[in-house]
């Protein structure tokens, strides 16, 4: 996988899987493993979807936001788990499945 696509797929995907590129993507997870094992190249409308994903995320106050969030919940003591499963149920909220 070329470079540059790579490191957009992680600023956007910092847990990034298979799966989840091909949630992003609009395509099979079978066809982003073969894009991160090189056997086949990734189109360059993926390239631009991406790209464009990472100039809004960039653009955004969304991770600082989440950090601040995160932050403050465990500076006011609760348990890391229950911040977790905050956490995976507004995964599932926002996209219909249960977090990976």
């Amino acid at each position: 996988m070329d470079l540059l696509i790579k490191a957009l797929l992680q600023s956007v995907l910092p847990e990034m899987t298979s799966r989840r590129i091909g949630r992003l993507t609009g395509k099979s997870h079978r066809v982003a493993q073969k894009w991160l094992s090189d056997e086949m190249p990734v189109p360059d409308d993926v390239f631009h979807q991406v790209e464009a994903q990472a100039e809004l995320l960039k653009n955004s106050s969304f991770p600082a936001d989440l950090d601040a969030a995160i932050a403050k919940a465990t500076a006011a003591g609760l348990h890391p788990e229950i911040i977790a499963s905050h956490l995976a149920a507004q995964y599932k909220k926002v996209t219909g499945i249960e977090i990976e």
